[in-house]
């Protein structure tokens, strides 16, 4: 069984909820634990609070009854003379404001893909969307790599040892290739510890270091196949034409730089 939902995976939970799939039916498709499919859609759906067609957002359980006016007082407000209720900020004003929450909400499918009623709603809804959820995925995957992985009793440990040994003039590469058994981290990562401040030694400690500035990393550019340029070579060019005398050249400008043009020819 798989262990992480993929993006098409998620396309087909998406499209499962349009068509009113149950938990089960979508989990055995998709070959995981009917609980992991409703994980997924709680945790990675979102709210929407657009109200419906012809009706702004409204969530109050007293919605219907209320009559207030001029809640906000604000003198702009083109529903101060009529009631509050059809103002969008009547909820975030209202002192009397209760949330109404849709029962649907707490049963499957959690969500309002699919409901025939979304279209006359105005409570806060919810919606999984395949897009939204893999960006969600990523976003918490790249933090969960971020950060420190040693504890702090660890970053204190390493810290007795290269503090004191920095503070006599001995470099980073001198102190991990003497106490490599002792330290247990990669000079980098101890370069990395010492530029983020998590160290006592600050870069002003390293000599050598501060006399140099810091590397551009430079971006790699597109790897072309030179096998596609097999009998597409200047020379290549210039062989046709010794064989085809009779053919008309017309030549082209391009955006190359400084490179010999290459003419293209017409057969007429």
């Amino acid at each position: 069984m798989p262990k992480h939902l993929t993006f098409d995976d998620r396309l087909h939970i998406e499209q499962y909820l349009l068509w009113n799939y149950s938990l089960s039916k979508i989990a055995k498709i998709l070959g995981y634990h009917k609980s992991t499919i409703s994980r997924e859609i709680r945790s990675r759906s979102f709210a929407d609070k657009k109200g419906c067609y012809g009706h702004s957002y409204n969530a109050c359980l007293l919605r219907f009854d209320c009559d207030l006016k001029n809640i906000c007082r604000d003198t702009r407000c083109k529903k101060r003379l009529s009631s509050c209720k059809f103002c969008k900020h009547c909820n975030e004003n209202c002192k009397y404001f209760k949330e109404d929450i849709c029962e649907k909400l707490n049963f499957h499918p959690y969500v309002c893909n699919n409901c025939s009623r979304k279209s006359k709603c105005t409570l806060t809804k919810r919606y999984y969307s395949a897009k939204t959820a893999q960006k969600n995925y990523e976003k918490i995957l790249v933090e969960s790599r971020l950060g420190i992985e040693n504890s702090m009793e660890e970053i204190l440990r390493i810290d007795n040892i290269i503090t004191p040994l920095t503070h006599k003039g001995q470099s980073i590469h001198h102190i991990c290739l003497n106490n490599k058994n002792t330290i247990m981290v990669s000079e980098k990562t101890i370069y990395k510890y010492i530029g983020e401040g998590i160290l006592s030694t600050k870069n002003i400690d390293l000599p050598r270091k501060i006399r140099y500035k810091p590397r551009v990393k430079k971006r790699m550019g597109y790897k072309v196949d030179k096998h596609c340029l097999n009998s597409r070579r200047y020379s290549d060019y210039e062989k046709f034409l010794d064989k085809n005398k009779d053919i008309a050249v017309v030549q082209m400008d391009t955006v190359e730089g400084n490179q010999k043009i290459i003419p293209c020819y017409i057969d007429r």
